[in-house]
């Protein structure tokens, strides 16, 4: 006997992600549509593409009613849990069926110009209203009608609409707002007359203000470290890189005496920044082969922005094979397909090297 889904309703899930597809197909062509979900399976990357940042597919899980009574640290988990929940009784991929959610939930990379359960969202055009809790909620309290708190405001669109006293206000009372909480983070805003002040103040300093213990105080205090710790962290990325040539300054040392090819994936921010580097495959003299997996699932785990390619030719002739050139245009597509942009390919050779980018070959 077959396990029963775990998720509220009666509803299949095959059902439900039968009629999402139908949904997505009729708005964006049967065609366009199919290429890229079939793209999304020959990359070979099996796991889900992470969703911790990814407030659409967050949000259309909470209006099923598919995320009721978790904490938002455990939407994260449950989220992932329910696309593999999905990948397990579709037969697809976690990465096709994330890519799924996301194209009916936002849109994705500009693939389709707004996603089915955007904010707001196209109830009239969306497959699943007779199963949506929240197209479904009574008037009196539903959310389409009500005023939305700023934890909940928070947890479906991010940060972007709240205000410096309501960001402050969830920090003070756990992730929850009050109008206690509101009134107190407004009046520190006021005394100190910005973040930056309020956060030089001491423990010390700010417990002497009548309305804040030592436990609010130190939440206030760890956002603000955390925060400096973050700036830090990014202060200490690794260097830009913007052409060809700052890839070989890079590598060319480390993979210059090598007598077999090897080959990187270099992970890069928004900046073109590098975040690190992996080696993901070693091959004979003659080449090296690699596979869209193990090129873009550690990628994936970054969340990284863009990827470069990098590998070396023992022989020291830079000049692309054939194979250079036909792996890279696979990586190219797969690339496309998961929205990391694919920023080069630099041929490391004795003294010398060769960019696709350079030579218009990507």
């Amino acid at each position: 006997m077959k396990a029963k889904s775990s998720l509220p309703g009666s509803v299949p899930l095959p059902k439900i992600y039968a009629q999402m597809v139908g949904v997505l197909q009729e708005a964006m062509g049967e065609k366009p549509f199919s290429e890229l979900l079939g793209k999304v399976w020959e990359t070979g990357v099996e796991d889900a593409l992470p969703v911790a940042r990814e407030h659409g597919i967050l949000r259309q899980m909470s209006r099923l009613g598919w995320l009721d009574g978790l904490e938002e640290a455990e939407c994260v988990k449950r989220a992932e849990e329910i696309i593999r929940e999905f990948s397990e009784k579709v037969d697809r991929t976690p990465a096709v069926v994330s890519i799924l959610f996301r194209l009916y939930s936002d849109g994705m990379y500009g693939l389709f110009p707004n996603g089915i359960c955007g904010n707001p969202p196209n109830c009239k055009a969306c497959a699943l209203t007779r199963i949506c809790a929240w197209y479904n909620a009574p008037p009196s309290i539903s959310a389409r009608d009500k005023i939305l708190s700023p934890a909940e405001r928070l947890y479906t669109n991010g940060d972007e609409d709240l205000s410096d006293e309501e960001m402050l206000a969830l920090v003070i009372d756990s992730g929850k707002t009050s109008d206690k909480s509101l009134k107190l983070s407004r009046e520190l805003l006021s005394r100190y007359g910005s973040l930056r002040k309020l956060s030089q103040a001491t423990a010390t300093e700010l417990v002497s203000y009548a309305a804040i213990n030592k436990v609010k105080a130190l939440r206030i205090l760890a956002a603000f470290s955390l925060a400096e710790r973050m700036s830090e962290e990014v202060r200490r990325k690794g260097p830009a890189v913007r052409s060809g040539k700052d890839f070989y300054d890079l590598y060319y040392q480390r993979l210059r005496d090598l007598r077999q090819e090897v080959f990187y994936v270099v992970m890069l921010d928004q900046r073109n920044r590098v975040i690190r580097d992996e080696q993901v495959s070693q091959g004979s003299l003659t080449g090296a082969l690699v596979h869209p997996r193990e090129v873009f699932a550690p990628a994936v785990r970054e969340s990284a922005a863009a990827v470069a390619l990098v590998h070396n030719h023992p022989s020291g002739d830079p000049e692309p094979s054939q194979e250079d050139k036909a792996i890279t245009s696979r990586l190219k597509e797969t690339a496309n397909v998961l929205g990391i942009r694919l920023l080069d390919h630099v041929i490391i050779g004795e003294g010398s090297y060769t960019s696709f980018v350079d030579e218009n070959l990507l």
